[in-house]
């Protein structure tokens, strides 16, 4: 009866912990140093009529939800042709990922969280 339990218990818990979707989101955050420009098309986000510049300020944080879920390898290709150019400005320097290529590879390595759930555009 006590093994019953356990297995009962055991499959219990793996049937919630594989039946919740984690939420997925885009986290764009700065230091005290530098801030991150975003230039989009306009489909990053669902909300219609947002600025094709998201421009995040130093010492700021901004989070869009894009449903639940990981970042698989399409996803982050779809959303990286959505994005034109990620710029990082501090004082006296400036970087620019500004090719498909340059912003896929950012994005692929930013993939953060247990589940790889959020991709975080941060300040270096």
């Amino acid at each position: 009866m006590k093994k019953l339990v356990i297995f009962l218990f055991v499959c219990f818990g793996l049937l919630i912990f594989a039946s919740c979707d984690p939420p997925k989101g885009l986290i764009i955050r700065t230091n005290n140093l530098t801030e991150i420009i975003v230039y989009t098309n306009n489909k990053i986000t669902s909300i219609e009529n947002l600025q094709r510049v998201i421009h995040v300020p130093i010492n700021d944080t901004v989070n869009f939800s894009y449903g639940m879920g990981a970042w698989p390898k399409q996803a982050i290709i779809d959303l990286s042709v959505n994005i034109d150019s990620i710029v990082f400005q501090s004082v006296g320097k400036k970087e620019k990922l500004t090719t498909q290529a340059e912003i896929q590879s950012y994005l692929m390595k930013q993939r953060k969280g247990l589940f790889g759930n959020f991709l975080v555009i941060e300040s270096k």
